[in-house]
């Protein structure tokens, strides 16, 4: 082979390969660029392993994925397997946290006696608690300006007035919450009522249980 015929073909060679870096290239950028939803892990333990629809990835790191439902398992020896269905937004953050529980024994000793997961572990608690609250408050907005109590005295009759509000779920309860009246004075119902809705409040959207318990004069 002449020195002519084997340049041509280095030529040759050469723009296949750079034709199929350039593709390649675009094929990547291509299937980057639709990864357009980010999957925040908070998980405990630190060796726990994570799937995704069959795939493995790390976990505690911010991952860019496609928008869609997935499959999220999370397993580490010794430990209960948690399975999540997770629906990932375009251009939005989905966090995911929990921590395994082991086998045997209560989770929260087993992480409080192992330093280095113990960080994991209350990072992930803390995240729940918060995000319970959040949801909470959510469905039930009163819960933002509840318990409170009210002590009042007439300077004139010296007649005294006081009884308190909370929600929760209590005896006679129809749904998950109410709002409850507890008086201690009596009479206090529509009071009551009347400053729930001083505070931005409608107590109709609400089942109001009234309790009326006297305060035990001391002997």
């Amino acid at each position: 082979m002449n020195q002519q015929k084997r340049g041509k073909i280095i030529v040759i060679g050469g723009i296949i390969i750079f034709v199929a870096i350039v593709i390649f290239s675009i094929i990547f950028f291509i299937i980057d660029s639709q990864k357009t939803a980010t999957l925040h892990t908070i998980i405990a333990p630190s060796f726990a392993k994570m799937t995704i629809d069959g795939k493995n990835y790390p976990i505690n790191n911010d991952l860019r994925l496609k928008p869609g439902e997935y499959t999220v398992t999370i397993a580490a020896n010794d430990f209960g397997t948690q399975e999540r269905k997770l629906i990932l937004q375009e251009h939005q953050t989905t966090v995911l946290a929990l921590y395994l529980n082991p086998n045997e024994g209560d989770p929260f000793n087993w992480y409080e006696t192992h330093d280095e997961e113990y960080a994991y572990y209350l990072s992930a608690a803390n995240y729940i608690a918060n995000e319970s609250a959040a949801n909470y408050a959510a469905k039930y907005p009163i819960v933002t300006a509840i318990p409170f109590t009210i002590v009042e005295v007439d300077p004139v009759t010296y007649d005294w007035t006081e009884y308190s509000v909370t929600g929760g779920n209590f005896d006679g309860c129809k749904t998950d919450f109410c709002v409850k009246i507890t008086d201690t004075t009596g009479g206090n119902r529509e009071k009551a009522i009347q400053k729930i809705r001083e505070k931005g409040f409608n107590p109709d959207d609400y089942q109001i249980i009234y309790e009326y318990t006297p305060i035990e004069p001391l002997n």
